[in-house]
């Protein structure tokens, strides 16, 4: 039986080894990932989300794959829908909500923007303020991403216990790109966030001992439940000690073994 190596298997093995102990936060806000109320597969929307409320323009909702004047819109960050703030000043979507008690938050949000053409950006600002209008926090920020892929961004601010409106604001101008949320939260953050870590590989070495003038075959395989495997390489003449690196691939899974040839 030749002996199989996991690459990821080791990977989250070391990593469980260094990660500290974290206390989950708890969100505040309703309905982050605007799947309230329930929209038509593959349609849109003109509709408040559940626990959100429109300014003067309403925007819509985006459930699964939308094609829109033959233009084709993202697939959701998270979940099966997410929601289209427009691209006017107009456009607002806010939410009030409630912090228990004087304590470190995290707004986290994904944006992104449907891409038509030749036509760039998608400025928008998210802010927070108390009831009586005094700004809290505000950034001003672009959805429009060249790779087309949804982004993360996060904010941590130290909120006092009270009612607080969150603000996301459109503020391109009319005829450009909208700018598209999703999986908007705000949670306290972890006792021990500032120490979290992980281990990032950029090779692995598979070593084995070998016997002289003996030929040896390194190979890899994506799953083990089939029997493909792939040669890694040329074949390796024996020594003492044979090794060969090979790079790691971010998101691949790769299983190792040697065999004699």
């Amino acid at each position: 039986m030749n002996p199989v190596i996991s690459l990821t298997k080791w990977l989250a093995v070391a990593t469980l080894l260094i990660v500290s102990p974290l206390r989950g936060g708890a969100q505040v806000l309703a309905n982050g990932s605007f799947e309230a109320p329930r929209v038509s597969l593959n349609t849109l929307m003109q509709v408040e989300p559940a626990g959100w409320k429109w300014g003067t323009r309403m925007g819509f909702i985006y459930n699964g794959h939308v094609l829109w004047a033959g233009d084709p819109w993202p697939s959701p960050a998270h979940l099966q829908q997410f929601v289209n703030i427009g691209d006017e000043p107009a456009y607002v979507l806010s939410q009030e909500f409630n912090i228990p008690a004087e304590e470190r938050y995290r707004l986290q949000w994904f944006d992104n923007t449907g891409h038509i053409g030749q036509v760039f950006g998608a400025p928008y600002t998210v802010s927070i303020f108390t009831k009586a209008g005094e700004i809290i926090a505000t950034r001003r920020l672009d959805a429009y991403h060249v790779d087309q892929q949804w982004r993360l961004n996060f904010l941590e601010i130290s909120l006092p216990s009270g009612t607080f409106i969150l603000e996301f604001k459109s503020s391109n101008v009319a005829g450009g790109l909208d700018t598209l949320l999703d999986d908007v939260s705000i949670t306290t953050l972890a006792e021990n966030e500032d120490l979290r870590s992980n281990i990032r590989v950029s090779s692995v070495e598979i070593c084995w001992s070998g016997r002289t003038n003996t030929m040896y075959q390194v190979q890899y395989s994506t799953d083990l439940a089939t029997s493909d495997w792939t040669n890694f390489g040329a074949p390796v003449r024996g020594t003492a000690n044979n090794c060969v690196s090979d790079l790691v691939v971010s998101g691949e899974q790769r299983f190792y073994r040697i065999i004699r040839v």
